[in-house]
């Protein structure tokens, strides 16, 4: 299986060879989507955000959408759809080019078994027809029409195939009618013998030479009986019988002339009896005649005109092949190309009758007479025999035929006559024999050999060597019975005659020399002697000893060679298989090591260079133990499902029920482990580990459950072969990628395991809740003998496995569950501590007494599973260690109280005539379940202190104390004070009682975990018994229990498995960084990596092993990480990352869906920070090279590392859960990562020299900006730049431009995690963020960046803590704010997206509570106040510009602006003008040319909508504009009741500015602030509540 192991090589090659994407515009885009709008739809308040708003579902919804893309993308880049496509091109080689190899060898054996056992049914029903036939004959019967049967037993077609010719109606009739005319003569002929012999005896008495006449006419008339074939029976079997029957007194007179002392007379009698067995085809007849002749050196016989007959028959069956052979000549059958190769003993006769000068006729006419002494004679007739021998006797195997021929005769006589024939020629010395001799030695070998074929089919050993000892086989074959049907005496055949047979064989092949004739003649010994060592030896494993003994001394070459035709045939192979994988017997154990030394003696041979064996031999042992290791496969597969597996109708359930005995598995892990430590030969090697690739397909062939242990066991050999064994620069040669490959392979099978069973499946919501989170208790596991043989594999010894922790944690639980089982059974400390409960919880419910004792058992039972699960184990001890009456703590009191619940339950069931007894049942035992096999989880912490938490009450008394005052006369105004002091205490009272509600329901939620475990607890411990109309049983329920039980025990021997195999993982991987070769370690990692997780990216090393031990899914979770951190060490040692692929393979790995416990090992390994300050950042120097697109591939994990970390915090924040180590990880990630990134871009901004900024400053002018992309617009340059070579690409930032598009995307992470996640805005609101934020926006000229970052600021702003130094910045950028939107009034110098951002960033802060609110507020009064002012004591004209620029701006921010269509503009897309419905969509681009174009057919405004992502081009009269934070509400946010004074005047100004007369003047300044301050007054005059304050 060279082959097929090197193209395995070559595609496992091409999984490191795979040609790098292209990273352009067009790539990155689309792995990227669209995440853009949803950044820019408008932020309502906190509140808002957190409930259920459209615009923020939406949000999340797109964000959900967008982490999914991300790790998309991350396979992507990681090429696992290229690593899928090359599995799936190596499982097609197995599928096309192994397993039909396997398939049809299976189908050979099974072919092979059945034409065994059909030939053995033949031949025993002929032989069983045969022997009845010979006890009912009666040669003095006579011959009447009832001879002919005229029909044939029903029973002949079936067993008899062959002869189903011979009962058409047709052929019988003709038959009949030659009977019919033929009776006549018979009985004439049969009367005339009759009358003939009484008449010679009579007359032989008077005349000696009538004798001598009569033997003459005798050989006249012999010689006129016809030659036509040498079969018997040829025409008509029974005519031919009672022919010859007739002539039988005549034959039996001359048999008695043969014995005659007279020569002549004897010679001529011979003749006649030759001449009529001939011409009857009776080798029985014959074979006492050869044996005179063959020792008769002296006669001289004349039967030359005999054998000129013969010749003509001869020459006419040449004729007939050779005719065959013309017709055939095309002809691929291969039956016809072995019978023609079968037919080669024939032409050896043939030659030698040539030799000798009997043939032709030509020749045979010019011998002397005298040269036809016996042996010659014999010699000749024997040649004529072997000639049709070799033509026929293979046909007549193949029909099952024992028909009597001239080279055949069943029966014991024949074996005996043969035998003696051989035993005397072998007197002599085989070397001084003549050519006559030795070829007649050959014929009576090669004819024995013939007979003990048919013999020992009759008398197959194939029921006791196969048949009983694997029952497989018997499935494959479908046999029900492997006994005779016919019973037939064959004890004739005794051993001691097999054993003197075996005896002259040996003497026979002992004569090998360098002789033609004499090695043929022990070639034909050699055949017959392995036919009779299956009926000398009494088992199979005799007989291989005997093989092996053969083999490995090599005394008989011949023999040895028919040894290993025997050995390579599959009923042999398959014997020997059976006898070493079969369970253990005391009876056969000693076979079984017999049988194992013979076949590790044949692979030592393979493996050993220095010793005698010949190498052909060693070339025919090692085609032997290919076909070995082909039906081992076969037989692990169980070939009773090849042909199911080939038409593909099996389902995986199906194959799960095929179950391997453990004795074959470890038969095969030794066999295969003795290969792989010891074996030096390429070809032994290639075909154990093309076997092994076959074996790890598991989809729809081999049982993993078959598979696992030989894994395990291969593993560790697998790996030291690979790093021991494998030359450098020979690694095609050598299959190291297909090693690799596999091993991968076998070690992604061992982490996936088992598949879930349909219990698993049945019960997977139970076991995925939080009931079945803690795994299952140590009595589940203790005496799992999968576990312990796991613990024992290699693949734990290799991984330094050790089950300490599992050992210590059982003995210390020990004490706790007496502890639990006493509160079970309520006796002892647990009936102690329930009576010290009940001293303190009153009944809730009133029980009868005859339900009483039931109701308080079913309490105890439940309360000890809420010690257990609520984890109060600690609490309950301490309260039996109380010395005085103390009232236990409050949180056992609840549990105990929620136990006693079940009361209540046991009288309405009573009440209702339910059947409590059951029920009692019931909740026995589900809860005597939770407690012994059930562990606790460890989400509820343990309350160690005695402390009450629960009876700190959560209110707070806000009430003022009352203080002592005198006491007056109250007026009118003084009691109206005192309503409106009530109205408004009551109005905070209301709040405060809010506040309340607010609080409880936190404090709930904080709960949430036990109140989800209570539930799970009562709906696990009663079920459904009192809803359901007909309840479950307590079989029923005990069934499921137990299947509970097991897929527990499953899940924790999945997660044991994974948890050694990452181990052994781990171990491998530094082991193989210790080699000194870095080239190879690259290699094989790239090979193997892509195979320690799932396909699928949603995949987890938790997968279904949730219900498990949380020790144990602690420790797979820290292997897994440490076996990345090992990786990600090696690669920061490479100076230049050239292997970028083991990045993609690392960050293949680091693909998850992170939960808290992936945080804490990426943060103790400092996973992100190294790869951030490695891979992303700009701001340090790193002392890698990194090619573009792992740069893109680090980016977008850091993205959606950041995203999943933000998420982990906001949930914990809701589940009061939170975990301050990954708090401080978000934290240093913005507050140090992010921030200093950005610090570092703002003083690499300012290092640029000054003529390159003017240059970049012209190309950022003339760049269009657009928020398409913006998330990655930096990759976006970096590939046109450096013309697709993203494999170099400088390190640093060298243009202003880059600057800028790379701080964009820093900005656009921010402004995603600032917009969703409250832990961040709360992070990023800090003095230097906001420094650096602003730097950016004033010296910026890129007005994308300028919008982000205003972003940014209106959403962290409201959050910044005061203090002097954020009052300081805060006022200058307050006044900034205002300034930059007035003097737009006058210069129009930015953007209107940027405009509107200015508004909205001073909007925000007004509107949103913080300690900025009223500054910004007070602002805005004093510049629209003090310029009412100034109009009064100035002319308008006269006033500064300034002033008028802050006005202006206030105004703006009041309402008076009016939003125009800009980018960021969040619009309402009127698909249809006659309707009002619209959809929400944002302007992302804009086509400036044709912007104030009035055609409707212009399309200049490049949209995205808000639900469907989708973006296109729309003309402006479909769209309105949606102002993203109205000017509303801006007062009733602060507390206007202290500030009316600033309302009013306020109002005065604006209504001042109103009622200027502007009939006078033509100044549009003056115009457009009344315009302004009548439309920021509308705003304020919308909200009834601030109108209220002036009535």
């Amino acid at each position: 299986m060279g082959q097929q192991l090197s193209n395995i090589n070559l595609k496992a090659y091409d999984a490191i060879n795979i040609d790098d994407v292209e990273i352009n515009y067009d790539t990155i885009t689309s792995r990227n989507g669209d995440e853009n709008i949803h950044l820019f739809s408008w932020i309502k308040t906190p509140e808002d955000m957190t409930t259920n708003s459209i615009g923020f579902d939406q949000i999340a919804s797109s964000h959900i959408q967008l982490m999914k893309l991300l790790r998309r993308d991350l396979s992507l880049l990681t090429h696992k759809a290229d690593i899928l496509k090359i599995n799936s091109d190596i499982n097609a080689i197995l599928m096309t080019d192994v397993f039909p190899l396997i398939s049809v060898r299976c189908k050979e054996t099974i072919e092979e078994i059945i034409t065994i056992m059909k030939k053995q049914e033949q031949l025993m029903l002929n032989i069983f027809l045969k022997q009845n036939l010979e006890e009912n004959e009666n040669i003095d019967q006579p011959i009447t029409s009832d001879s002919f049967p005229e029909t044939f037993p029903e029973d002949i077609d079936e067993c008899n195939i062959n002869n189903t010719n011979e009962s058409d109606d047709d052929k019988q009739e003709m038959e009949q009618a030659k009977f019919h005319v033929q009776k006549v003569s018979c009985f004439s002929i049969q009367s005339l013998t009759s009358l003939l012999m009484i008449l010679i005896k009579s007359t032989e008495k008077n005349d000696p030479t009538f004798v001598q006449e009569l033997l003459t006419l005798a050989i006249q008339l012999c010689d006129q009986i016809p030659i036509n074939s040498f079969k018997s029976f040829e025409f008509s079997p029974i005519i031919d019988n009672y022919w010859f029957k007739s002539l039988k007194p005549l034959t039996n007179y001359i048999n008695e002339l043969s014995l005659s002392q007279n020569v002549m007379m004897s010679n001529k009698a011979i003749k006649i009896l030759l001449s009529i067995s001939i011409a009857k085809a009776s080798f029985k007849d014959i074979l006492p005649i050869l044996r005179k002749l063959i020792f008769n050196e002296v006669n001289v016989y004349n039967v030359r005109n005999l054998f000129i007959r013969l010749n003509h028959t001869m020459v006419r069956a040449l004729n007939k092949m050779e005719k065959k052979k013309q017709q055939k000549n095309n002809d691929s059958d291969d039956k016809f190309k072995q019978a023609i190769d079968d037919n080669i003993t024939s032409i050896e006769s043939i030659d030698y009758l040539k030799v000798i000068g009997a043939f032709p006729n030509s020749r045979l006419i010019r011998l002397n007479e005298k040269e036809f002494i016996g042996p010659f004679v014999a010699s000749i007739i024997l040649a004529h025999i072997d000639f049709y021998n070799g033509i026929h006797s293979i046909e007549q195997f193949k029909e099952g035929s024992i028909d009597s021929s001239i080279s055949f005769e069943f029966h014991l006589d024949t074996f005996e006559q043969l035998f003696h024939i051989i035993e005397q020629l072998i007197t002599t010395k085989l070397e001084d024999s003549n050519i006559v001799i030795r070829h007649i030695l050959t014929v009576c070998v090669r004819l024995f050999t013939t007979h003990l074929k048919f013999l020992c089919t009759a008398i197959s050993t194939l029921d006791r060597d196969l048949f009983s000892t694997s029952d497989e086989w018997k499935k494959a074959i479908q046999v029900t019975s492997t006994k005779p049907k016919y019973d037939i005496d064959l004890s004739k055949f005794s051993n001691d005659k097999f054993k003197l047979w075996f005896d002259l064989l040996l003497k026979l092949i002992s004569n090998d020399n360098e002789n033609l004739e004499q090695i043929r003649i022990c070639q034909e010994a050699s055949k017959a002697m392995i036919y009779m060592i299956d009926k000398k030896v009494s088992s199979f494993v005799e007989k291989l000893s005997f093989f092996h003994t053969s083999i490995i001394e090599n005394k008989y070459p011949s023999l040895v060679e028919q040894i290993f035709l025997e050995l390579k045939k599959s009923i042999t192979l398959l014997n020997w298989i059976e006898v070493l994988i079969n369970d253990d017997d005391t009876n056969k154990s000693t076979e079984k090591t017999l049988a194992s030394s013979v076949l590790y003696s044949f692979v030592d041979v393979c493996l050993n260079s220095s010793n005698h064996i010949d190498p052909k031999h060693k070339d025919q042992i090692k085609q032997m133990l290919f076909m070995f290791q082909e039906l081992l496969l076969i037989r692990l597969i169980s070939p009773s499902q090849i042909e199911t597996i080939l038409n593909d109708d099996r389902t995986q359930n199906e194959l799960h029920t095929c179950s391997i005995s453990y004795d074959a598995i470890s038969f095969v892990i030794n066999y295969l482990t003795y290969i792989l430590n010891n074996c030096n030969d390429n070809d032994l090697l290639n075909s154990i580990f093309v076997g092994l690739c076959l074996i790890i397909k598991t989809e729809n062939i081999f049982n993993f459950n078959t598979i696992q242990p030989i894994i395990m066991a291969l593993l560790p050999i697998l790996v030291e072969y690979l790093l021991k064994n494998i030359i450098k620069d020979e690694y095609e040669k050598n299959n190291l990628y297909s090693i690799c490959w596999l091993i991968g392979k076998m070690t992604n099978l061992m982490i996936i395991g088992t598949e879930q069973n349909l219990s698993e499946i049945k019960h997977i919501d139970k076991l995925k809740s939080l009931l079945f989170a803690g795994g299952c208790e140590q009595i589940i596991i203790e005496n799992n003998k999968y576990l312990f043989d796991l613990y024992k594999s290699n693949l734990a010894v290799y991984s330094q496995f050790k089950l300490y922790n599992e050992m210590q944690q059982s003995s210390s639980s020990s004490d706790d569950e007496e502890f639990l089982m006493s509160v079970y059974n309520n006796t002892g400390e647990g009936a102690q501590l329930i009576s010290n409960m009940k001293e303190h919880v009153g009944d809730k419910q009133k029980l009868l007494k005859s339900i009483e004792e039931q109701a308080n058992d079913a309490c105890a039972a439940l309360f000890a599973v809420y010690i257990k699960y609520y984890r109060r184990i600690n609490l309950a001890k301490r309260q039996l260690l109380q010395i005085n009456d103390k009232k236990p703590h409050n949180k056992l009191l609840s549990i105990y109280e929620y136990a006693n619940d079940i009361k209540i339950l046991s009288a309405t069931t009573k009440a209702q005539g339910g059947n409590l007894d059951e029920l009692y049942k019931q909740i026995k035992m589900n809860t005597l379940f939770l407690l012994l096999y059930v562990k606790e989880t460890n989400l509820i912490p343990i309350i160690e202190e005695d402390e009450d938490l629960s009876s700190a009450s959560i209110l707070i008394n806000t009430q003022p104390r009352k203080r002592i005052s005198f006491k007056r006369q109250i007026s009118r105004w003084s009691k109206a004070k005192h309503v409106l002091r009530l109205l408004r205490n009551t109005i905070q009272a209301c709040i405060r009682f809010k506040k309340l509600i607010l609080a409880k329901k936190q404090t709930k939620e904080i709960h949430s975990i036990e109140n989800n475990l209570n539930r799970l607890i009562d709906a696990f411990v009663y079920g459904d018994f009192y809803k359901s109309t007909i309840p479950i049983t307590s079989e029923e329920k005990k069934l499921e229990l137990d299947e509970l039980c097991q897929c527990m025990s499953r899940y924790y021997e999945r997660a044991m498995i994974r948890l050694i195999t990452y181990r052994f993982i781990h171990k491998f991987i530094q082991n193989l960084l210790e080699i000194n070769d870095q080239n190879r370690i690259i290699t094989i990692l790239n090979l193997y990596l892509p195979h320690l997780r799932n396909s699928n990216f949603e995949w987890s090393y938790l997968e279904n092993i949730q219900a498990t031990n949380n020790q144990l899914k602690e420790q797979i979770s820290s292997t897994y990480y440490s076996i990345i951190k090992t990786i990600f060490s090696f690669i920061l040692k490479l100076v230049i990352l050239k292997p970028k692929l083991l990045v993609q393979n690392m960050f293949n790995l680091l693909n998850l869906s992170y939960e808290s416990i992936d945080l804490l090992y990426l943060n103790q390994n400092q996973f992100y920070e190294i790869l951030f300050v490695s891979f992303i950042s700009f701001a340090k120097d790193s002392d890698h090279i990194v090619s573009l697109d792992t740069k893109l591939t680090t980016y977008n994990w850091f993205r959606f590392y950041i995203f999943k970390l933000c998420e982990i915090v906001e949930l914990d924040e809701i589940k009061s859960t939170s975990n301050n180590i990954i708090k401080k990880q978000q934290q240093y990630i913005f507050n140090k990562l992010i921030l200093d990134e950005i610090k570092s871009l703002n003083q690499l901004k300012q290092s640029l020299p000054i003529d390159v900024e003017q240059d970049i400053d012209q190309e950022t002018k003339n760049r269009k900006y657009s928020l398409n992309n913006v998330a990655i617009d930096w990759f976006i340059k970096a590939t046109t730049t450096i013309e697709n070579n993203i494999s170099i690409h400088s390190s640093k930032l060298l243009s202003k431009l880059d600057i800028e598009l790379y701080t964009n995307q820093l900005l656009v992470l921010l402004l995603r995690c600032n917009y969703l996640y409250d832990s961040v805005r709360s992070i990023c609101a800090n003095v230097d963020y906001i420094e650096e934020l602003l730097y950016i926006y004033r010296s910026s000229k890129n007005q994308i960046t300028i919008l982000l970052v205003l972003k940014i600021l209106r959403s962290i702003i409201p959050l910044l803590s005061e203090n002097e130094t954020a009052i300081i910045i805060m006022k200058n950028l307050l006044n900034e704010l205002l300034f930059s939107i007035g003097i737009n009034f006058t210069k129009q110098n930015m953007t209107l997206e940027i405009m509107n951002e200015l508004i909205n960033v001073y909007r925000s802060i007004i509107s949103l509570k913080s300690s900025w609110q009223m500054m910004a507020i007070q602002l805005i009064f004093n510049n629209i106040v003090s310029y009412v002012n100034e109009i009064n004591m100035k002319t308008l004209k006269i006033i500064d510009t300034i002033e008028m620029t802050y006005v202006f701006a206030s105004l703006s921010i009041l309402g008076g602006y009016v939003p125009s269509y800009c980018r960021g503009s969040i619009v309402h897309v009127y698909p249809n003008e006659e309707s009002n419905e619209f959809d929400l969509g944002l302007i992302i681009d804009i086509n400036t040319e044709n912007q104030n174009s009035d055609s409707s057919e212009i399309l200049p405004y490049f949209i995205q909508y808000l639900q469907s992502n989708k973006t296109e081009w729309i003309s402006a009269e479909k769209l309105r504009i949606q102002i993203d934070i109205l000017p509303s509400n801006l007062f009733i946010s602060a507390n206007i009741n202290d500030s009316n004074t600033m309302i009013h005047s306020l109002f005065d100004a604006l209504g001042y500015i109103i009622q200027i007369d502007t009939s006078t003047t033509e100044s549009l300044i003056l115009l457009e602030l009344k315009r302004r301050s009548m439309s920021a007054l509308s705003y304020l005059l919308n909200d009834k509540k601030l109108v209220e304050i002036f009535k």
